[in-house]
């Protein structure tokens, strides 16, 4: 039996874990694999309310869109990560070891990841990516996506760690549990955790056999493809067993391990562990490894640890995974992607008006083959269309003058040609408008009983004004400027509009502001629902030129007018 030989303080090490996009966020704040607190996580997303959603311990958290409005495909996301450059090199350079941790096939994880890894390389920060690949179902366009990421990513990281979730799915389907939801994804995330918590529990946790971070870097630097298995076991043989179990669950992403060029392997047991047992382990490894192959072997003390023993092993240097990475049968497909975030209550009315753009391209688009998914994360709604790359424009004006049609700018029957297309998209937008509508019978029931009663229901058509603005700025590449939007209201006073298209561009002398406030103030007098238009449009048709005087004057003086 080994003695635990006291050691000395931990290692001057520093090991960063970067979670890129949604998938690399939740694995690396996932309670059920608790990172090592020596490990600093570093957040990147382009929603900030979901990275406050994360866990509250002190990582860094860096939001993209501070700098780009949205990151809807792969240009948006290398001009939001390029924006983060002098962060990202001091976060990257003050740091030994990072792992970069990614779902492939998005804007955020395809097009940040890379960028990360190259500044790793320059910098010479030793550097492990992980990443899965898109199930099939997900489409083409997605898949190609990730691939050509994935060809990035080879050439930059030290060792590559890659997840294929349709070999999870298929397994999956052959469990009788059946629970799709809890158990899929946990399956395959438990190998990009193995990789952070092995590597870096050799570093930094009590230890019989201490491994250096100069060793990690032997057997990880340089070496692309890699692969991970654990195993655990306990009673007489528990050793052989772990060590054979970890063999056998590292070769389930179809890695060919007797390629490999270095082998990480990690013992974690408690103090009755005895040298038998590590000779055990040796010989199982042995097993696999050819002679040229450069061995770390350590172990771990854990206290609380009795009868069981656990086996963590890394192989790098790995010959290409068993995957088509021929992107050509890819490239020749491309996505439209749209993020739009709803208040609670616009959520139902917002996704009604948002599904039916599906009946849309077919009314108008017969001939373009297109696939169409919306997915809901809490109040935000992403909106994918996966066509051939010669429809993309088509399909982004036709988003665009959809758009155009919710806010009131066109009219449906300036957008569809059929009669009968027409009558249903003005029916479909009635039925939005209409839901939010129906509070107010709910509200008149109760106004005499309660005065906050009175006020929600004055802010019923406001509702609805909101929601026709999350949706067309969702859904427009281009925003439309403030004078553009007003002028097309015919039911609001000719002498307002043209003094504010007068003065758009200039500073406001005091008489004319003081025309502009008496006019406002008289439309809420006598047209409320003319000034509810007027307010809506105005918020619409700013967007984009805050910091203009006519703008900031405007929105000043709605916000003061009584609700």
């Amino acid at each position: 039996m080994f003695e635990l030989v006291e050691t000395e303080d931990k290692p001057n090490i520093k090991v960063r874990a970067f979670g890129v996009g949604t998938v690399g966020c939740r694995l690396l704040s996932n309670t059920k694999f608790k990172i090592d607190e020596s490990i600093e996580l570093v957040y990147i997303h382009a929603e900030n309310d979901f990275l406050e959603s994360l866990d509250s311990q002190e990582n860094f958290k860096i939001i993209l869109r501070d700098d780009c409005n949205r990151v809807n495909n792969l240009s948006d996301a290398n001009r939001a990560i390029e924006q983060k450059h002098s962060e990202l090199t001091r976060l990257i350079d003050e740091a030994d070891l990072i792992f970069v941790v990614a779902g492939l096939g998005g804007a955020t994880g395809s097009g940040c990841s890379p960028y990360i890894a190259k500044l790793a390389k320059q910098i010479g920060t030793l550097c492990v990516g992980m990443f899965s690949l898109p199930f099939g179902f997900e489409g083409r366009g997605k898949k190609g996506v990730a691939l050509k990421a994935y060809a990035e990513l080879a050439k930059v990281t030290d060792s590559l760690l890659l997840i294929e979730n349709d070999l999870f799915l298929d397994s999956f389907k052959n469990n009788k549990d059946g629970k799709l939801q809890s158990n899929l994804f946990e399956d395959s995330n438990k190998y990009f955790y193995s990789l952070i918590a092995g590597t870096s529990g050799a570093l930094f946790k009590p230890s019989l056999l201490k491994i250096e971070y100069e060793d990690v870097r032997a057997v990880l630097e340089s070496m692309g493809p890699c692969a991970v298995g654990a195993g655990v076991s306990s009673g007489e043989n528990r050793a052989q067993q772990a060590a054979q179990n970890a063999i056998i669950n590292s070769e389930k992403n179809g890695a060919d391990t007797s390629t490999a060029k270095g082998i990480l392997a990690v013992i974690t047991c408690g103090p009755d562990f005895s040298i038998d047992e590590l000779e055990s382990v040796g010989n199982a490894i042995k097993a696999i490894l050819n002679e040229q192959i450069t061995v770390v072997m350590g172990t771990i003390i854990d206290l609380e640890m009795s009868d069981e023993l656990e086996v963590f092993i890394t192989l790098s240097g790995l010959k290409e995974l068993p995957i088509d990475f021929d992107v050509n049968g890819y490239e020749f497909y491309a996505e439209v992607v749209r993020t739009i975030e709803f208040a609670p209550h616009q959520a139902s009315a917002g996704l009604s008006i948002l599904s039916y753009f599906g009946e849309i391209i077919k009314q108008k688009h017969s001939d373009v083959n297109a696939n169409f998914k919306i997915e809901q994360l809490s109040n935000s709604v992403v909106l994918t269309i996966e066509t051939v790359n010669g429809h993309i424009e088509k399909l982004e004006k036709t988003l665009d003058e959809y758009g155009d049609v919710i806010i009131g700018a066109k009219s449906p029957s300036q957008f569809l040609q059929d009669e009968l297309n027409v009558q249903k998209l003005e029916l479909k937008l009635e039925t939005a408008a209409l839901e939010i509508r129906q509070n107010e019978r709910l509200l008149l029931m109760y106004q005499e009983q309660n005065s906050d009663y009175k006020l929600r229901l004055d802010r019923v058509e406001e509702q609805l004004y909101r929601l026709q603005k999350s949706l067309s700025d969702g859904l427009s590449s281009t925003n439309k400027s403030m004078a553009s939007l007003i002028s097309k209201q015919e039911q609001l006073p000719n002498g307002l509009i043209e003094t504010i298209n007068e003065f758009k561009h200039r500073e406001l002398p005091d008489e004319v502001s003081d025309l502009i406030e008496r006019k406002v103030k008289e439309l809420y007098q006598n047209d409320r629902n003319g000034f509810l238009s007027f307010s809506a449009l105005v918020k619409n048709g700013v967007y984009g030129v805050v910091g203009n005087s006519m703008y900031s004057f405007l929105i000043q003086l709605i916000n003061t007018v009584p609700k």
